[in-house]
């Protein structure tokens, strides 16, 4: 059986654990002492969709739309404890500016760029967070085989329940990358439904099998 990312056909063995995720600064805000500075655990046994970006990137914020469609397809159909999650990571936060403001920075900027999408609502399987400590980015970029110094943001990245990468894609999002993405998670729920995925139906661990 395939192993971690080379399931996804990134020839790149390793996958990014949602601990790890968790160990490596990631926040529910950029302010110490905030109520949601300690965040809850990422996954949370479903699939999800990161997307990493900045306040200053405008493609950020202008394809912001298209991700949580792409994300509200994928989970058409299933419940909301079953619908896949989206992630939204902020990264370089400045110090003092929490997560609610930066939020509502994106959420408005895309308004005004993508005026035919109109204001976008946040569903509940979406949720955004800051990275503390800019570590997401050389992680994915190291796992992927990509150059951490020419990482183009936006970057977005899907993960399976057991909180392994599957696909990863620099850049602007187009249609035929969220397809993919969206076949590539749709290919890791059936492996997680046979049992085939390490932390599956009747699987004891979540750690990866070699």
């Amino acid at each position: 059986m395939p192993t971690r990312l080379a399931w996804a056909g990134l020839g790149h063995g390793g996958s990014v654990r949602v601990q790890e995720a968790q160990a490596a600064g990631l926040s529910g805000d950029a302010t110490p002492g905030n109520a949601d500075f300690a965040a809850p655990p990422l996954g949370q046994g479903r699939a999800f969709w990161l997307t990493l970006g900045a306040l200053w990137c405008k493609p950020c914020k202008a394809e912001l739309g298209d991700v949580v469609g792409a994300v509200r397809r994928l989970g058409r159909g299933r419940s909301e404890t079953e619908h896949p999650q989206l992630v939204v990571v902020l990264g370089e936060t400045a110090a003092g500016h929490s997560l609610a403001r930066a939020r509502k920075e994106m959420l408005v900027d895309h308004a005004r760029m993508r005026p035919d999408q109109g204001p976008q609502a946040v569903p509940p399987w979406m949720q955004f967070r800051a990275d503390l400590l800019n570590r997401w980015p050389p992680a994915i970029a190291a796992l992927a085989g990509m150059d951490a110094n020419a990482l183009s943001l936006p970057v977005n990245a899907v993960f399976d329940r057991c909180g392994n990468l599957w696909d990863v894609h620099q850049g602007a999002l187009t249609r035929a990358v969220a397809d993919r993405f969206s076949q590539r998670l749709r290919w890791s729920e059936r492996l997680y439904s046979r049992g085939t995925l390490p932390c599956g139906p009747g699987r004891g661990t979540t750690e990866p099998q070699r």
